[in-house]
């Protein structure tokens, strides 16, 4: 899948040249805030409906990004190291109490 990905979004990757990939990542972020927000305050009536097809619209806008701006920073050769971001074993563990 993810060769799939890389090759469909070659084009595009290489016309962002320079842009910062953490850019992508909060634009993502305010999309997917924006249809969780939708998603919440959808009715059950026709105005409901559109709530939530536009919040559909906007959580795969903003995965779109998401995967985006992963493809960005392997292609401008950005590294994570384990020092500088937490293991999901660690944040999750860290938040056990939320979900009791």
């Amino acid at each position: 899948m993810r060769e799939r990905w890389t090759k469909a979004s070659e084009p595009l990757v290489h016309s962002m040249g320079d842009l910062n990939p953490n850019h992508l990542t909060w634009a993502s972020l305010v999309f997917a805030l924006a249809a969780f927000y939708l998603l919440a305050r959808a009715d059950l009536d026709s105005r409901g409906a559109m709530a939530i097809i536009g919040g559909v619209a906007l959580g795969l806008i903003a995965g779109f990004l998401d995967a985006l701006d992963g493809a960005l920073a392997r292609h401008q050769g950005h590294t994570v190291t384990s020092s500088t971001t937490p293991s999901i074993a660690s944040s999750t563990w860290g938040c056990w109490w939320l979900w009791e």
